[in-house]
């Protein structure tokens, strides 16, 4: 099934993404590595802009 999947050059994406501020509840970004590995396929470097140790937090702190 995974060979039906459209095949789309992420890198402009990936570049993009890695330059923003994240923000994560850990600074082993644990969701977030795995997000990229899966979609990107490679590990991701960066560290977060900020850590708040509560996904609800985080949620108040980006809501627009």
């Amino acid at each position: 099934m995974s060979q039906d999947v459209l095949q789309v050059d992420l890198t402009p994406l990936e570049q993009w993404l890695s330059q923003q501020p994240w923000i994560a509840y850990s600074e082993d970004l644990p969701i977030i590595r795995r997000f990229w590995r899966v979609v990107f396929g490679r590990r991701l470097n960066v560290n977060p802009q900020f850590v708040i140790p509560d996904l609800r937090s985080i949620r108040s702190a980006i809501r627009l």
